[in-house]
């Protein structure tokens, strides 16, 4: 008892010696600003007022709003509230359009700092109404985030659980009230940012309290209620001490007593929770790891990238290793031990055995040929000589067209043509001077230059078929009469006798791909028939722009792109085309067929991938 009392700093200490020792303790504790900074940076906390005296002076006023009488007001604002809502349910979600602007912006600022600053006065003025001191108020950063803090911590002298319960649900239960406060408020203001922030109290800011604060794998009320309910303080410690102990004794059946002794459900669940909290803050860290490289300079931002997985992931994962090195002499050959052999090795061989892959490439079944006609100029349809399905040769008339414009243009160039002309006679026939007459000349030449381009031009009127196939596609207005610019096609051809597979495979399964490989083309359509294939060709330089707009995302494809100035469909990641020839040869559809080609790919250990995909990020964010 002594020594505890001692080690805990419990007892008075007056002689020399003694105060020698807590002066050790207290250097020992001390760490550099560095240091401190590091372990910091992320979670910081600011106190701001020390709220004692304020919480016992209006604590009176207080519990008037948790009385009975005030407990069925609220009821009853919720009731009229709600039903004054249902009326105008399509005008109630409507509200949120008045933050588009910097006016409604500041409303909403504004709603959501006194929304949470009731929600830690609910903390407060609870903790106090149960005798407990509260130090401090303030604001914390989490993740460079701030948010408000009350600190309750010396509720873990009250014995009675419903009142720590109560502590911890009071931020979300003041909150509430709000809402339901607001939500009737919404019904009786005008049109305009005071309304749109009672609507932003009423449903967005305590739905995300909820959301946030209920979480049990941070110490936010979540975690404090959780606590309580299953009467488990420290609860994170020691279920994280209990399932060390259990997996431990679960890989190497070291025979070890447990930390503590609960109940076989408390001790399950315990073990559960525990893990479940390991894995959230795995993924977690991993999240501000990327974040904190985003948000700073490059240089820091990889410092601090290093410094989160390195502390927070990397440590933990080093430390308990560390605590399996030193139960070494414990090891005994037994079941568990055997077992958990058999899995390593089998999962590094898994890691390490180079497996075949299954590459998935986006692709198309389309002709081997097509075409599509267009309109060389702005002109109207004299005829058209096709239909869809009809069979055609390459140089067959398809449509005439006709610009009474270009015929009026021809027209003027002739009778310029002639006018310059006559000027060249007659100044040849008066005895002009020579340079006139070489003038007159290269403007007639011009002039004759014009009317062989307009006549280029009207000979393109009478639009032939380029290749031979079949007529898949017309378009449906096409008659005589209709006027025909360049920018919409009039008439797909396409030569189906070959078909053929095109897709783009991303950069990370670039390498795996080669010639002659098998392949299957599973059709988007499930009601047609798998297709086998062989890939013929893949590019050697990734695509700048995706010319198969049936693969882009923005249509539907499995290409994530983004659509430039123009229009041009841009790949967000580095893809490549492939080339794949159907076997045995088939005949292409008449519609472009959408769907997913797997290929064989070479032989590779999950590590070499996990290594290259590493590597080439590594690689594109190096550079400074």
């Amino acid at each position: 008892m002594v020594r505890f009392l001692n080690a805990n700093m419990l007892i008075r200490r007056e002689s020399v010696s003694d105060v020698a020792d807590l002066g050790k303790v207290r250097l020992a504790g001390e760490t550099s600003w560095f240091t401190w900074l590091l372990h910091h940076y992320l979670f910081l906390r600011i106190p701001l007022v020390r709220p004692q005296r304020f919480l016992e002076a209006t604590l009176p006023l207080a519990r008037l709003f948790v009385s009975h009488t005030a407990l069925i007001l609220l009821v009853l604002i919720a009731l009229l509230g709600g039903y004054l809502t249902l009326r105008q349910w399509d005008t109630y979600f409507a509200t949120f359009l008045h933050f588009t602007n910097p006016e409604g912006l500041l409303w909403y600022g504004l709603a959501l700092a006194g929304a949470k600053v009731f929600h830690e006065l609910g903390h407060a003025y609870t903790a106090a109404n149960y005798g407990c001191r509260v130090p401090t108020m303030g604001v914390a950063f989490l993740v460079m985030w701030p948010v408000l803090y009350t600190d309750t911590s010396d509720a873990w002298r009250l014995t009675r659980k419903d009142q720590r319960l109560a502590i911890g649900a009071a931020g979300m239960a003041v909150e509430l009230a709000l809402a339901i406060c607001a939500t009737l408020l919404w019904s009786f203001l005008p049109d305009g940012p005071a309304r749109s922030a009672a609507f932003i109290v009423g449903t967005v800011t305590w739905i995300m309290t909820l959301a946030v604060n209920l979480n049990p794998f941070m110490r936010f009320d979540g975690y404090y209620l959780l606590s309580d309910a299953l009467d488990v303080e420290n609860l994170q410690d020691r279920a994280f001490a209990y399932a060390k102990w259990w997996l431990r004794d679960c890989l190497f059946g070291f025979g070890e007593a447990p930390p503590e002794a609960f109940s076989v459900g408390l001790g399950r669940g315990l073990i559960a929770y525990a893990f479940l909290t390991w894995t959230y803050r795995l993924f977690l860290f991993l999240g501000i790891a990327v974040l904190v490289y985003a948000f700073f300079f490059k240089l820091l931002g990889v410092f601090l990238f290093a410094v989160e997985i390195i502390w927070f992931i990397g440590l933990p994962i080093v430390r308990e290793a560390g605590e399996w090195w030193k139960r070494r002499d414990a090891f005994r050959l037994n079941r568990n031990l055997f077992a958990t052999g058999i899995c390593l090795a089998a999962g590094i061989g898994v890691l390490v055995i180079p497996w075949q892959t299954t590459i998935a490439v986006p692709t198309v079944l389309q002709a081997s040929e097509r075409a599509n006609v267009y309109a060389p100029l702005a002109a109207r349809v004299t005829s058209v000589h096709v239909k869809r399905g009809d069979s055609i040769l390459q140089g067959d008339i398809l449509l005439k067209l006709e610009s009474p414009e270009l015929d009026h243009q021809i027209a003027q160039a002739g009778q310029r043509i002639e006018m310059s002309r006559l000027q060249v006679r007659r100044e040849a026939s008066g005895g002009s001077e020579a340079e006139n007459i070489r003038l007159l000349q290269r403007r007639l030449e011009g002039e004759v230059t014009v009317l062989h381009g307009l006549e280029a031009q009207r000979a393109l009127q009478v639009i032939h078929a380029p290749i031979s196939g079949r007529v898949t596609d017309l378009n449906t207005a096409l008659k005589a009469r209709l006027w025909v610019n360049e920018s919409y096609p009039l008439i797909q051809i396409a030569a189906l006798e070959k078909a053929r597979l095109n897709g783009f495979v991303e950069e990370r399964d670039f390498g795996s791909i080669k010639i002659n490989a098998l392949a299957v083309f599973y059709p988007e359509d499930p009601s047609q028939p798998p297709l086998p294939a062989r890939v013929t060709a893949v590019a050697e330089v990734n695509s700048q722009v995706l010319d198969i707009p049936y693969l882009a995302s923005v249509h539907g494809g499995d290409v994530p792109v983004e659509q430039g100035r123009r229009g041009e469909l841009i790949p967000i990641h580095g893809i490549y085309r492939v080339s794949m020839r159907p076997e045995p040869n088939v005949a292409a559809p008449a519609m472009v067929q959408r769907g997913i080609v797997h290929i064989e790919g070479a032989a590779v250990s999950i590590i070499t991938r996990i290594w290259d995909r590493v590597w080439s990020v590594l690689v594109r964010e190096s550079g400074f």
